[in-house]
């Protein structure tokens, strides 16, 4: 009996015990994995000498616990790598300061006679019509674009306009915020047109892991500028 006791009882304890002090050394003092290593050697001692531990459960709850703490470490890493990255925008972002930029949105203001914006075709049309519109959302001027020298049709990409201020009628328009709509098409089938606000950018601003330029229009995340003067 004390033969047939010691030696399974010795062969799986010498393999746990070279498992476990070599998982201990490759996880080092995490919570979880203390634990784990704490509960293993428990089985160990208390095991029966008869029906010792199976080696090939022992790795793989070994296995399981190392891929935990790898899964652990790579999120860490990657939330590292996110605020480094985010820090590397805000200083990036720095350089737009007192440029010009075009970003998504259709806010148009007039001033002096003159109010600016631009558009983008993601595909080439052949007309494009611009609609001016109030705060109250009433139309006020609607006209259709000329096309850009020496082309028949529109070509894909962003286009610049401007607005002298009057209304259809001829009418100078009050000075102030206006909103505008792009309509482009085709033959007779409509195309897509995105309405593009230009503002000047003033400061840069990094909250939550996100960057956005502080511009005349309020602040714009810095993924939808679209072009910058």
């Amino acid at each position: 009996m004390a033969t047939v006791g010691s030696t399974p009882q010795a062969a799986a304890g010498g393999t746990l015990a070279q498992a476990g002090a070599k998982t201990a050394g490759s996880i080092g003092d995490s919570v979880t994995e203390d634990r784990f290593l704490k509960l293993l050697m428990a089985q160990m001692k208390n095991q029966d000498p008869l029906n010792p531990l199976d080696n090939a459960q022992v790795t793989s709850q070994m296995a399981q616990i190392s891929t935990v703490n790898g899964i652990e470490q790579l999120n860490a890493t990657i939330k590292a790598m996110q605020a480094g990255n985010a820090d590397m925008q805000a200083v990036q972002a720095t350089s737009l300061v007192g440029h010009q930029i075009y970003s998504s949105g259709n806010a148009i203001t007039l001033a002096d006679g003159q109010a600016s914006g631009a558009f983008e075709l993601p595909e080439g049309a052949e007309k494009v019509t611009l609609v001016i519109k109030s705060q109250s959302g009433m139309v006020v001027d609607t006209q259709d674009l000329q096309l850009p020298p020496g082309r028949t049709t529109w070509p894909a990409g962003i286009h610049a306009f401007s607005w002298d201020g009057k209304t259809s009628s001829g009418a100078p328009s009050t000075p102030g915020n206006y909103s505008f709509e792009v309509k482009a098409a085709s033959g007779k089938a409509a195309a897509t047109a995105n309405p593009l606000s230009i503002s000047t950018v003033d400061g840069v601003n990094r909250s939550n892991g996100s960057v956005s330029a502080n511009t005349s229009r309020g602040a714009i995340d810095i993924s939808a500028i679209r072009r910058v003067m």
